[in-house]
């Protein structure tokens, strides 16, 4: 009977602390899943929304560099220099090509024929790369011009060293509408207070790039050129990447409207769970202070229990 009463006293302790323990963890995982995905799901909201504050932004952007391309290219002085190339002809143009087009992003510009030849050259910055190949070079722009199907073209992105320019190409155009030449504007992404301004934006823990869509892969954070996780077909909906250096990303990619380009605004997902992170350390530590509790409790009722086992035990004897 004492020997019974012994391991009694051993094993309803140590029976309420594994219920208590299993109790707990359960609550634990369940809580660790329902509060990961809930922040999850705000976190996928939220890079969403800048996002599309993002593509909007880029949209007018791009909307206003083809509206400068197709306004110069449609100055009359281009498609005479087309024409004539005499010197007055060349000096009208070129002042045309470097005042017509507004912002001061410097670059170079360039006017080719249609069979192209070049015409002239301007390079408004010691840092802009010359355009030392014709713009009807990619199979794809010659298809376009063959066809007539020309308005303002905005190239793939390109790498130069560690920075990444692309072009914008525009007809010139006669007034009987046949097409005399292009009009090519080569600009640098070279700015890094514009990614900067960009992430005071919509928030300093939320990394913007800009890539091609397809071709190349070449990505910029808009100052230089970095490396990206590789994205599928997955467009406009928030999903999970794997970045370069392995960590795990809630991110989006959008097509930018008008290029060959797309956007993608991801957030560390160490970012997002950091929350849920320090709410399970505190949890841990009430979840241990609970079980010692338990554990002290299960061993006075333990001990409540088996004293009369004792009493009886000893009178028997």
């Amino acid at each position: 009977m004492i020997r019974m009463s012994r391991s009694l006293r051993l094993r309803l302790p140590l029976f309420i602390l594994v219920l208590l323990g299993a109790i707990a963890g359960s609550c634990a995982w369940f809580t660790f899943r329902d509060l990961s995905r809930t922040l999850e799901r705000a976190a996928g909201t939220r890079v969403e929304r800048a996002s599309g504050r993002l593509l909007s932004m880029l949209a007018e952007s791009v909307d206003r560099i083809r509206a400068d391309a197709r306004r110069t290219a449609r100055n009359e002085a281009l498609a005479q220099a087309i024409r004539t190339r005499d010197a007055a002809s060349l000096v009208a143009a070129r002042r045309a090509m470097t005042e017509d087009i507004a912002g001061g992003t410097g670059g170079s510009r360039s006017l080719w024929t249609r069979g192209c030849e070049r015409v002239l050259d301007v390079q408004l910055d010691s840092a802009a790369v010359p355009i030392g190949e014709c713009p009807l070079a990619a199979p794809e722009l010659a298809a376009l011009a063959r066809d007539g199907d020309w308005r303002v073209w905005i190239q793939p992105l390109a790498a130069h060293g560690e920075m990444v320019r692309y072009d914008a190409i525009a007809p010139v155009l006669a007034k009987s509408g046949d097409t005399l030449g292009y009009f090519v504007e080569r600009r640098m992404l070279r700015n890094a207070n514009t990614g900067r301004a960009i992430g005071e934006l919509i928030g300093r823990d939320v990394r913007v790039l800009l890539g091609n869509a397809s071709g190349p892969a070449l990505w910029t954070d808009l100052s230089r050129k970095v490396q990206s996780p590789a994205i599928g077909a997955e467009r406009d909906r928030w999903t999970y990447y794997d970045g370069p250096d392995g960590s795990r990303l809630i991110g989006v990619a959008r097509n930018v409207p008008h290029t060959p380009w797309v956007v993608l605004v991801t957030l560390p997902r160490t970012n997002v769970m950091e929350p849920v992170h320090a709410t399970m350390r505190q949890l841990g530590i009430i979840v241990l202070v609970a079980l010692a509790a338990g554990l002290a409790g299960a061993w006075l009722i333990g001990r409540h229990v088996t004293s009369p086992l004792r009493a009886l035990a000893g009178a028997a004897d």
